[in-house]
Order: C-alpha cells, then structure tokens, then sequence
C-alpha cells in the first residue's frame, strides 16, 4: 500500500504487504522485501546497482527516517540518520 504522495523512482523491488504512510521516498536500486512498514515522510536513499539498498522482511523505518545503510530484517529504525531502535 503506497499512501499519498509516497513515490518510488528506478530499478527498486518491494515485496508483498508492504506499506508507505504518507510521503515516503523510496530512491533507486533498493530491494524491501515482505511486510515492511515505512513511517510518514521516511526517506530511504538510493543504492546502487552493484550493491542495492536493502530492508529486511519486517523491519519498520519511523516517521522522518532517512535510511542510508541496510536495514536487517524486525529491526525498527529512526532518526536522521537512521538507527537501530529494537530488534
């Protein structure tokens, strides 16, 4: 589910039941897999075609996150940059 305003630009894969809140960024050359929960405004930055950005089955970015580096799979993440909260 891809709330309003939320995009997703070039070469990304998102899996089953994944949600964007509102305003979410989804860059290029990222990989989320399933069930993945991305808060109001999260921001997940571009990868790259060698080695893709990714977010692990589960794992939820907090409202306002900027996601620079992967994120491993029930991990909750927040802050700018974004950082392990819980796993």
């Amino acid at each position: 589910m891809c709330m309003a305003y939320s995009m997703v630009v070039h070469d990304c894969v998102i899996g089953d039941y994944v949600t964007f809140a509102t305003r979410v960024s989804c860059n290029g050359h990222v990989h989320i897999e399933d069930y993945v929960d991305a808060g109001n405004g999260a921001m997940i930055r571009n990868g790259s075609y060698e080695k893709p950005l990714r977010i692990g089955k589960g794992a939820k970015t907090g409202m306002g996150a900027v996601v620079l580096e992967d994120v491993p799979a029930g991990t909750t993440v927040a802050g700018n940059p974004a950082c392990i909260l819980s796993k």
